[in-house]
């Protein structure tokens, strides 16, 4: 039996899936091998998206959140009295972000 969960909503697929594994655990078989009161592997198929998220949360998960070598180099400039600050360019983007927003 093959379910699609496209347009399911969370609530309904994590019912789903408690009911699935409390049996299975019960009879000692893991919740993707357990079969349905007909007698057929239940399975879930995934949609196209579906599958493209997943990888991109895997790709994103392996990309770390802060540039570190960026920090280091800012924050070793700072304490050198080396880094330089362009207030043309701090303007120049604070006026660029003013005109998204009034778009």
């Amino acid at each position: 039996m093959g379910i699609n969960i496209q347009g399911i909503t969370g609530k309904q697929t994590s019912s789903r899936t408690k009911k699935a594994g409390s049996s299975a655990a019960k009879k000692g078989v893991s919740p993707a091998s357990e079969k349905s009161s007909t007698g057929q592997n239940d399975s879930v198929n995934l949609t196209d998206a579906a599958s493209l998220i997943q990888k991109a949360e895997q790709a994103l998960a392996a990309v770390p959140m802060v540039n570190a070598d960026h920090v280091n180099d800012v924050s070793s400039r700072i304490a050198n009295g080396q880094y330089e600050i362009d207030d043309k360019q701090i303007a120049d983007k604070i006026i660029e972000l003013e005109n998204n927003f009034t778009e």
